[in-house]
């Protein structure tokens, strides 16, 4: 038995509910432990092909609209959702809050939402860095998907492919205890097959967004292959679509066309939404199963002050502080990861009364400046909307304080939102070595090499 519980419509408690519902099962399955809520500030990502994020909340609902039918009721006999990303675990959450309350459903992730997910780096990729793999060096995917594919079988649960890939995991809790997989599911989600009895056709959406590795094609290629072993070939069977949105849609890490049977397309917005569009419009039915796949970058956000939040007003001459918490998984992972850029972003607005200013001077000089833990990470426009400062990740700490100083007298400050974001986070490559495993990205390696030439 999976995790699972009943539906409700709102937000807060979410945390509560979960914490009650891991209590009661975990004496039943072992695997209702392994679901850890994400708090409601916190928001997992996947990353389209130009490295923007595409938040969970925003996915969530897209998928609350092309799984919801007339009269609020599903529209499809039941839904698979699985996520290879960093903070993947994030995506999950917004799943329970969205998606029908009748829906038959169930998610696995391969990390929580606030740990990188690991996978192994190609020979190819390790030979232009100037390793040495040797001949017989696997290939490269990244772990959880690749615990999980030999369960993916018609005559065996999801559920069940699941909890074998939690322990089969080569960076799970069972072995290198790097990324802690999660379970969920919805109604009727322990029986939940890849191939339902009853079910006419079969739809299928593959994800890579910045697939700058070897493990990400490979992880999308075999996906697809077990989907095609067990449903059929889309190309000679009407009741089945196989989706692929991959990188820019034409090459995949290593310079090569990609295969012309995936009729990829680019993973971005507007691929993904005119996918679900004729998936909406054209496909999905009662007797219909669909089936969500996303590999490579994840990102994970933090909301100081969300839109939804009471706008932030910091009047003349006052300093304002927000607290942030980051686990020591994430920030292990921005540590990692050489490529990803963390930033600080706002919108906001600047209203300015003159009669309130104290020295005329004062007016061209006073600064409306940000801090992070006191060090000044960037200034306010004060004609400006929006703005995004790159963060040091050497200033990240478990307990931040974000610090905004509204110096000018005449000078009121609104924060419609204030947000921390990691910047793309790719799967962390392992590097296996005679005498310890090296947890690096190629990102790590390349500064390695480089050292080396130096």
């Amino acid at each position: 038995m999976i995790p699972t519980r009943t539906p409700h419509t709102h937000r807060f408690g979410r945390i509560a509910w979960c914490l009650a519902v891991a209590a009661l099962l975990l004496a039943i399955h072992p695997a209702a432990a392994q679901f850890v809520d994400e708090p409601d500030n916190k928001h997992a990502t996947l990353i389209d092909k130009d490295g923007s994020p595409i938040f969970d909340d925003e996915i969530s609902m897209q998928f609350r609209d092309l799984l919801t039918g007339p009269l609020g009721l599903t529209n499809a006999m039941n839904a698979t959702f699985l996520f290879q990303q960093c903070f993947s675990g994030g995506m999950i959450d917004d799943l329970i809050a969205d998606l029908p309350s009748d829906l038959d459903w169930i998610a696995g992730a391969a990390s929580r939402h606030d740990e990188s997910s690991y996978g192994s780096a190609s020979a190819r990729e390790l030979t232009a860095l100037g390793f040495n793999p040797g001949p017989n060096h696997p290939t490269a995917f990244d772990h959880w998907t690749q615990a999980l594919l030999p369960g993916l079988d018609a005559d065996q649960t999801i559920a069940s492919a699941l909890s074998t890939a939690l322990a089969n995991d080569a960076s799970g809790p069972s072995n290198s205890n790097l990324e802690n997989p999660q379970i969920f599911g919805m109604n009727a989600a322990d029986s939940i097959q890849l191939v339902q009895p009853g079910a006419t056709s079969f739809h299928a959406v593959l994800w890579a967004g910045q697939a700058d590795g070897d493990r990400h094609f490979n992880d999308i290629q075999a996906m697809r292959d077990k989907l095609v072993t067990h449903w059929g070939d889309p190309a000679t069977n009407a009741n089945i679509t196989i989706s692929v949105l991959f990188g820019d849609g034409m090459t995949n890490a290593a310079g090569n066309d990609l295969p012309a049977e995936w009729d990829a397309l680019p993973a971005d917005r507007t691929s993904l939404s005119g996918v679900f569009d004729d998936l909406d419009d054209n496909h999905l039915g009662p007797t219909e199963q669909f089936l969500f796949y996303a590999s490579d970058h994840g990102g994970t956000l933090t909301d100081l002050v969300a839109f939804d939040d009471p706008t932030a007003t910091i009047d003349p001459s006052t300093t304002e502080g927000f607290s942030m918490t980051l686990s020591l998984s994430s920030i292990k992972s921005f540590d990692l990861d050489l490529n990803n850029v963390p930033e600080i972003s706002t919108f906001y607005s600047v209203e300015t009364d003159p009669l309130l200013a104290d020295d005329a001077d004062a007016l061209m000089t006073d600064t409306i400046d940000l801090f992070l833990n006191d060090v000044l990470i960037g200034s306010l426009d004060p004609a400006g909307f929006f703005a995004s400062f790159p963060v040091d990740e050497s200033l990240l700490l478990a307990d931040n304080t974000l610090r905004v100083e509204n110096n000018p007298t005449d000078t009121t400050l609104s924060l419609f939102n204030l947000r921390f974001f990691s910047g793309s986070v790719d799967t962390i490559a392992l590097i296996p070595e005679p005498t310890a495993l090296a947890v690096l990205t190629f990102s790590t390696l390349l500064l390695a090499q480089r050292r080396r030439v130096a």
